[in-house]
């Protein structure tokens, strides 16, 4: 058999075979001043071949953008709008998660704390409290520190959390009845000594209402003149409050009868409302206390302090009180001013005990102005039901005697 049997190419006879040459020659040329002008477009890469990379693809060649496109660029992320596959930078813990390494650490932190607002936060500001009353209980030595703290803070939130941390520190010491340190009374006579200095010597109102708020906490007898003085004369309504409500921590007629006098002359209606409510927490007011209460009422029946002063002798547990009061109302009703209206009155009048209420409605069943209220209070006490104003003094009532049980606990 001859070689050509073996040819698989089209026949050298064949129109077509005569034109294959010529077609060679001419993709040839055009390849080449291709690659020519190409060498010459780019100087720099002259006498080099292209890198697989750049040489085009035998199936789909690559696309070749615009010249005069600009460069795609990815957009820049927004705070509120992060891509998805950014990586945020690692960020130190919040300040108060931190765990101290030192005491003056404590300065370092409450740096932070006001720097960033955390302190302004009350869940922040409560596990701060904790921390610092749980590292005094242990280490009773950085009274010092938080002492030194307070004296060059000037923030309400800071200034609180540092002397709740002392007050809460010592209550950590002696809960459930267990022997403080052997550091503990050192510790104590400090806070004592430090806070006084401050309550009689600080310009800053509300370092001075801390100073007010621990030396009662502490029941610090010592303390007690200043109290008084400032319940008195402190220029700051706000401290004058407080040494109100703090005297009440100390027994004694004397400190009683203050509350009374500031509740009658104080200038500054809130502080004379503050002593108003300070009374409420004494279960046995003497007769002095019980007219100074029974004036005020007099004097603005229907103002927010003169209706707690009512309240507050209503509340107590002396009949003689209650029957004060009782006749203050009932004085109202007979010659009424026009500042309160009657169906205040009856309300006032059923915060006393059952039977005491029942006599009230008796004596006024007949009275036009009130009559038909005095009917429905009967009928409801013959259902059985309590007025809603009995609730609220049986309320009052239990809170106060909780708040007794736990001051003497």
């Amino acid at each position: 058999m001859g070689t050509r049997a073996l040819t698989t190419g089209p026949s050298p006879t064949s129109p077509k075979d005569k034109t294959w040459p010529g077609t060679l020659a001419v993709v040839s040329v055009a390849f080449l001043l291709g690659l020519l002008a190409g060498r010459a477009s780019h100087p720099a890469e002259q006498g080099a071949l292209p890198s697989p990379e750049l040489r085009p693809s035998p199936v789909t060649p690559a696309p070749t953008p615009p010249p005069e496109a600009p460069p795609q660029t990815a957009p820049a992320p927004t705070p509120a709008d992060p891509p998805a596959n950014a990586t945020e930078p690692d960020e130190p813990p919040p300040p108060v998660q931190r765990r101290w390494r030192a005491p003056d650490d404590l300065r370092e932190l409450l740096a932070e704390c006001r720097k960033s607002g955390q302190i302004l936060c009350s869940p922040t500001q409560n596990y701060l409290e904790e921390e610092l009353a749980a590292r005094l209980t242990r280490s009773p030595s950085l009274a010092r520190t938080f002492l030194d703290a307070l004296r060059g803070e000037e923030e309400e939130e800071m200034i609180d959390t540092l002397w709740r941390a002392l007050a809460y520190g010592w209550d950590d010491a002696t809960d459930n009845g267990q022997s403080p340190g052997p550091e503990w009374p050192s510790t104590l006579s400090l806070i004592r000594r430090e806070m006084l200095d401050i309550l009689t010597s600080d310009s800053n109102p509300l370092r001075r209402d801390a100073a007010v708020s621990t030396l009662g906490w502490f029941r610090a007898e010592e303390a007690l003149p200043a109290l008084r003085h400032a319940a008195e004369f402190d220029p700051d309504p706000s401290v004058r409050s407080s040494a109100l409500g703090q005297l009440t921590r100390f027994p004694g007629e004397s400190c009683t009868r203050l509350i009374a006098e500031r509740a009658l002359a104080d200038p500054h209606e809130g502080v004379r409302k503050s002593a108003v409510r300070s009374l409420e927490w004494i279960p046995g007011l003497g007769a002095f206390e019980t007219e100074a209460m029974v004036k005020l009422f007099q004097s603005d029946p229907n103002g927010a302090t003169g209706n707690a002063a009512i309240r507050t002798v209503l509340g107590q547990d002396a009949v003689e009180s209650r029957t004060r009061a009782m006749t203050a109302i009932e004085g109202e009703l007979l010659h009424p001013s026009g500042r309160i209206e009657p169906a205040q009155l009856v309300a006032l009048a059923m915060q006393v005990p059952r039977r005491e209420a029942l006599e009230f409605l008796h004596r006024h069943e007949n009275d036009p102005s009130i009559g038909g209220l005095v009917h429905d209070h009967l009928a409801a006490f013959d259902r059985g039901e309590v007025p809603e104003p009995w609730i609220r003094h049986f309320k009052r009532r239990l809170e106060a005697a909780r708040g007794v049980l736990e001051e003497h606990r």
